[in-house]
């Protein structure tokens, strides 16, 4: 959905490749796993920097602003969402976190002129907030949201009274008949399957399926594009948020010079290509050393292949193999 907003040949992907390729393998500090960043997380910042920088034209830079603005960005006093940042303070104010997002989004909306565009982003973040939380309830449970399915319940009458709304309007006007009676079963399985999905594409899902959970502070505060309360940075520990910090700082340092010299004509072209590349070091490195043997196969042997890689996600391991079709 960013991705289409944004535009410009996938410039959010090609960003997000560049900056990720940058924080994995040159400054180690990716992966939820090892108390870092987590991949989630950096997606959301590479949006939120390119929704508020409509200007950027490449993913060069996308990296100089990434790494100016993080580098003196005040992680554990301000919440960092897609839309924009709010103080701690002020989003303990709200009383649920979707709350406090969607007044980001009304603020974001006002101080962007496609009006059209921008809302239409909006309208689809907040449909995939209100899915996920419909169909992750068991995830919800699993982090002790037991009220969910009690909401829903207390609700179902009034949902599906919005169905059978939106079951006579399609039945008025798309079939030319007045379905205000009961539904034959032949017109039950023509309009209420429809009436259903123009329901979940609708605003009126949003009414029933909220996020009203607690969010969790950390040392560094993300909040999920699609589930507000969950906290993206829960993952980073306090000693790797310094070191976090410390990385892009050195970062913002050696791009920025870069930038300078180039711009002042200090050093020839070729010699700031060469300097960028080696910014990259390790990653050109991986890249260029033939890390992964390519396989020309038919559709049978790449099946075969398929196998196998779903028996390495198992635990066996493997020594990357790509696998192309003829």
């Amino acid at each position: 959905t960013v991705d289409k907003f944004v535009g410009k040949n996938h410039l959010f992907k090609r960003s997000l490749v560049l900056i990720q390729n940058y924080l994995l393998n040159e400054s180690h500090i990716l992966g939820s796993h090892n108390f870092m960043l987590a991949s989630y997380a950096l997606r959301t910042m590479v949006g939120y920097i390119l929704l508020q920088t409509p200007q950027i034209q490449s993913p060069v830079q996308t990296l100089m602003v990434f790494m100016n603005f993080f580098s003196t960005f005040d992680f554990e006093a301000n919440v960092l969402s897609l839309f924009g940042v709010m103080p701690v303070d002020d989003f303990q104010k709200f009383q649920s976190p979707q709350l406090a997002i969607q007044q980001l989004q009304s603020d974001f909306l006002k101080s962007f002129q496609r009006q059209s565009a921008v809302l239409k982003l909006v309208q689809n973040i907040n449909l995939l907030t209100s899915l996920r939380v419909s169909c992750d309830d068991k995830y919800l449970k699993q982090k002790g949201y037991f009220d969910v399915g009690v909401n829903l319940l207390q609700k179902e009458g009034e949902m599906v009274d919005c169905i059978k709304r939106h079951a006579q309007k399609l039945s008025q006007s798309q079939f030319g008949m007045d379905f205000s009676q009961e539904l034959s079963i032949n017109q039950q399985t023509q309009i209420i399957p429809q009436a259903i999905a123009k329901f979940i594409k609708s605003q009126d899902l949003n009414k029933f399926f909220k996020d009203e959970q607690q969010f969790f502070y950390k040392s560094i505060n993300v909040s999920d594009p699609l589930l507000p309360s969950n906290n993206l940075g829960k993952s980073v520990s306090v000693q790797n948020m310094f070191r976090l910090q410390r990385c892009i700082q050195l970062a913002q340092v050696q791009v920025n010079q870069l930038f300078e010299s180039l711009m002042q004509g200090e050093a020839p072209t070729n010699q700031c290509i060469a300097e960028f590349d080696q910014i990259f070091l390790h990653t050109l490195s991986i890249v260029q050393t033939g890390g992964e043997q390519v396989y020309n196969v038919n559709e049978e042997q790449l099946f075969d292949g398929i196998i196998k890689v779903c028996g390495w996600g198992l635990g066996i391991k493997s020594q990357g193999v790509v696998w192309q079709c003829q």
